[in-house]
């Protein structure tokens, strides 16, 4: 009997090795921009629209299976005179393998860097935001009756560095000839987990306006969804409105609900208008009014 478990365990031992080998030598052998352009083929595919891998796509597998890809872009539907839907300038992400067979999530980095996107609705009413992929067939849009949504939730989920820098969204309504712009968006969230509170770091620039968020959320705990998330945040508007907004959200998944307490700081209700473009529809015959 010890000689069998002694054979297994030379067996398992040998076995562990050579996928170890593996590992590290794949990288370093097999040039994952060999199958770029089969990569973009089967993107375009799922997505219904073209997508373009600009940059070299580098690829890791031990001891962080690791991912980064620069200049990715995702292409517009037909009827939109917009030629990109999202452009990235550079995307970088590294996952633990082994804890994965036990649904633990244990993600060392994820950035992204300069995403713009470009939100359209055209003259005919139609918006860009959605996705037809042509591969997509309706009996494969229908969801399995056995399939469960709590096998999707994960065990547990650590993020060590989440950041999203140098953003921009813009909303473009051609039927009214309406422009929205989003500029600077930098969005850091430290130390994602499930069981601790996590503190995020947003700011800015809303038309030309700077607004900032930052606080903690959480926690969100392991049955995600089905318990009451908290949160504390201050809120800046231009450095002129602050604000402080607290509450939770109770049961987002079961039956969603918030309870919200809002603390706004004094503030001069005529700079601000003033600041963000009012400053011709706030006439008043006392000019020291609304400043306090």
């Amino acid at each position: 009997m010890n000689r069998v478990i002694k054979c297994l365990l030379i067996v398992f031992a040998v076995f562990l090795t050579v996928m170890v080998a593996v590992l590290f030598v794949v990288p370093a052998f097999i040039d994952i921009n060999d199958y770029k352009p089969r990569l973009q083929e089967e993107l375009t595919k799922i997505t219904g629209r073209k997508v373009v891998l600009g940059g070299d796509v580098d690829l890791s597998l031990f001891p962080w299976a690791g991912v980064s890809v620069s200049d990715v872009t995702l292409g517009n539907p037909s009827g939109f005179d917009e030629k990109k839907f999202v452009s990235i300038k550079s995307f970088e992400a590294q996952i633990k393998l082994l804890p994965l067979l036990s649904k633990d999530i244990q993600i060392k980095r994820f950035i992204l860097k300069e995403p713009h996107i470009v939100l359209v609705k055209n003259a005919a009413g139609n918006v860009n935001w959605e996705i037809s992929p042509e591969s997509s067939k309706p009996d494969q849009q229908k969801p399995k009756q056995e399939d469960k949504a709590d096998g999707l939730f994960p065990a547990d989920l650590t993020v060590n560095e989440f950041a999203i820098t140098d953003g921009s969204v813009i909303y473009i309504n051609e039927t009214d000839r309406n422009r929205t712009e989003i500029n600077d968006i930098n969005f850091i969230i430290h130390k994602i987990s499930l069981d601790e509170p996590v503190s995020i770091e947003f700011d800015a620039m809303v038309t030309k306006i700077p607004i900032s968020v930052d606080g903690d959320i959480g926690p969100i705990g392991k049955q995600i969804g089905e318990n009451d998330i908290f949160f504390d945040l201050d809120l800046s508007v231009s450095k002129q409105l602050t604000a402080n907004i607290t509450g939770k959200l109770k049961s987002p998944i079961k039956k969603p609900g918030v309870d919200l307490n809002l603390q706004i700081n004094p503030f001069s209700f005529r700079d601000l208008s003033h600041t963000i473009g009012m400053k011709d529809m706030i006439k008043t015959s006392d000019p020291t009014a609304l400043n306090n």
